[in-house]
Parts: structure tokens; C-alpha cells; sequence
């Protein structure tokens, strides 16, 4: 029996899947609601500010990551030309009020022991944050390449809050929120 399948959505999430379903002999169609696809991989310009919302690389296309893993599953992980990045700096938050800048470096430990040094008195919450996200991305089988037999997956609490309300959970001080 042929399977036609529509992805609503040509953000990464959506391309993924329509791939992974053709690989999986599916016939796929993605409709996408904006000119291009893409998602949150595009960027944009409002009043003459320009926004980069480009992925990010804290856990994805390193070797081992989630995206990576995708992308080696889907025979394109070789075929793609992924340039090294500042492992220093792989984003940066400015807050307006002070002009502080703080650079976001890369990796799961590396984000813990930075923020915990700019913030100290809450270094076990944003440890427990950072570990909570990564147990977040867990529960998603695709995101992992699992398969699974349930129709519909019961995911935790914490996975259907707003990121507001989760950092919140962990920390308190209001400058990392």
C-alpha cells in the first residue's frame, strides 16, 4: 500500500521528517506557509534591525549530536560542508539596560561552567536546567531515531512549558531569565 504523507511546516523539524519518511519509502509533501523554507533557519529584518535566527550548535551538528545523527541516518552527514565555528562564542546576549555582552560558548559543559562563574549563586540551577533540556530533546524518539510502537506519546510536564516558565523552574535570578 503506498503511504502519501503532508508535513506541515518547512522548518528544519519539518524538513527532517518529510526526509526521514522518504527514506522510509513514504511519498511526501511539505507545504510551508512563507516564500522559502526553513523555519527558524531564516533570517530577518525588522525596522532596519536584522535578526539571525539561525540554528544553534549547542547540541547538533557535532559528531554525536542530534542533527548530526539525523543527517548520517538520512546519507547526507558526507555531503555536507560544515565550516569549524568559534567554539567561544557561538552566540551572544547583550542586555540593553547595561550594555553587557556575554558570550554563549560551545558545548553542554562549557555552557554550565560559563554561566555558572557569571553566576555563581546559581550554579546548580543552571546546571539542573541544562540537564533538563537535554532530558527534554530525550523524550522526542525521531529527535533520537527510536523507534516506537505508541500512537500517542506521553511526554513530561517540562516539555510543554514556555521557556520562560521552565528556566524559571531553575533559576531565580531575574538577569538569566
Amino acid at each position: 500500500m503506498d503511504k502519501h504523507v503532508i508535513v506541515i511546516g518547512g522548518g528544519l523539524g519539518g524538513l527532517f521528517t518529510g526526509a526521514i519518511l522518504a527514506k522510509e519509502g513514504c511519498k511526501v509533501q511539505i507545504l510551508e506557509k512563507n516564500r522559502t523554507i526553513g523555519g527558524g533557519l531564516q533570517s530577518f529584518s525588522r525596522r532596519g534591525t536584522f535578526f539571525d535566527t539561525g540554528m544553534h550548535i549547542l547540541g547538533g551538528l557535532r559528531e554525536g549530536g542530534n542533527v548530526y545523527r539525523i543527517c548520517k541516518y538520512l546519507g547526507i552527514s558526507d555531503k555536507m560542508a560544515i565550516h569549524d565555528n568559534d567554539h567561544d562564542c557561538i552566540d551572544s546576549i547583550t542586555y540593553l539596560s547595561d550594555k553587557t555582552e556575554i558570550k554563549v560558548p560551545e558545548g553542554k559543559d562549557a555552557f554550565i561552567n560559563y554561566f555558572s562563574k557569571l553566576f555563581p549563586h546559581e550554579k546548580e540551577g543552571i546546571r539542573a536546567y541544562v540537564n533538563q533540556l537535554y532530558n527534554i530533546a530525550n523524550e522526542v524518539d525521531l529527535f533520537c531515531l527510536r523507534e516506537t510502537k505508541e500512537l500517542f506519546k506521553q511526554y513530561s510536564e517540562e516539555f510543554f512549558l514556555p521557556a520562560d516558565e521552565l528556566i524559571a523552574k531553575y533559576i531565580q535570578d531575574s538577569k538569566t531569565t
